[in-house]
């Protein structure tokens, strides 16, 4: 992809950005930051983990993650230039970096832009979940990476002790390629999911799927991606208990039916026109098994 080719255009707020908590940037196309957060400069934060030292305006974000010495800033790197130079318009990918007062791993955004007529970068970082004690940041299993590579997304969510908001423990890579939104905003604002559901079906998932924590669940419904894009979706969800029998965790899986949905839509339609065909047919035609009239159209009925 041309690095000057279009981009979907973005409002963006630069007051949005310096005044925001969280890790967050807007990187030139050389890679010079633009404006940051408080969160970017913190001196605990992520950045300062990654290079070694803050990364303020003006500073070029390539070279000190080049200079690094970090296991993940060379992963940073690579992200944030295969989307500067239009390999992809979104990336994400978790790293080993310290966010705020925790030592776990963090998952880092970068979403193309377009800043002046010319392809830039906003460069964030989100929470995810801690690493567990005596377990290597950013390590892997084989289940791991077989639920990471199912087509279905594969969703792990919990209430909180009052049972007023779902927390998002785990999302497989799959969510963004079905939904077009990151995965870490799913984790970061459970909320999205609801936005993200077409608003006719919005009520019915918020009671019968996304709001049920302690019942199995099937259902089909759709979603709207952030293009404009109507996707089907069938979404089953089952509670995991805890040996005290209490619900500790929701399992959920999602798969993209759309293909079939459009498929059983194509062939509803076609039948529903030749029904209509042959019941305003200018002559009698009957459809009749051993003798037993089954149906009849307009002109048939006349003689029946």
């Amino acid at each position: 992809m041309d690095p000057g080719g279009d981009v979907k255009a973005l409002d963006v707020s630069l007051a949005f950005i310096t005044g925001h908590p969280r890790a967050m940037a807007l990187l030139d196309f050389g890679g010079r930051v633009i404006v940051h957060s408080r969160g970017w400069i913190r001196q605990e934060g992520p950045v300062p983990d990654l290079v070694g030292t803050p990364v303020p305006r003006d500073a070029d974000l390539l070279a000190a993650l080049e200079r690094s010495s970090h296991p993940d800033a060379a992963r940073v790197d690579r992200l944030v230039r295969d989307v500067l130079s239009g390999g992809r318009d979104m990336a994400q990918e978790e790293v080993r970096a310290r966010l705020g007062d925790g030592d776990g791993r963090c998952v880092v955004v970068v979403t193309a832009l377009r800043v002046d007529g010319r392809r830039s970068v906003c460069l964030e970082f989100l929470a995810t979940t801690p690493a567990r004690p005596g377990e290597e940041r950013g390590s892997r299993t084989p289940f791991r990476d077989v639920v990471d590579a199912l087509p279905s997304a594969i969703i792990v969510t919990s209430l909180t002790a009052a049972g007023a908001q779902r927390v998002v423990h785990y999302v497989s890579p799959s969510y963004e390629a079905i939904w077009g939104r990151p995965a870490a905003l799913l984790r970061d604002e459970p909320q999205s999911f609801l936005d993200s559901v077409y608003p006719e079906d919005r009520d019915d998932v918020a009671r019968h799927a996304w709001g049920v924590g302690s019942e199995a669940v099937d259902r089909e419904f759709r979603i709207v991606r952030p293009e404009g894009t109507v996707r089907w979706v069938h979404f089953r969800a089952l509670p995991i208990r805890n040996d005290q029998g209490q619900v500790d965790r929701v399992l959920a899986t999602a798969t993209d039916i759309t293909p079939r949905r459009e498929v059983a839509d194509a062939l509803r339609r076609s039948r529903d026109e030749l029904e209509q065909m042959v019941d305003e047919a200018p002559v009698a035609l009957v459809l009749h098994q051993r003798g037993q009239v089954l149906k009849a159209n307009q002109v048939a009925a006349a003689y029946l």
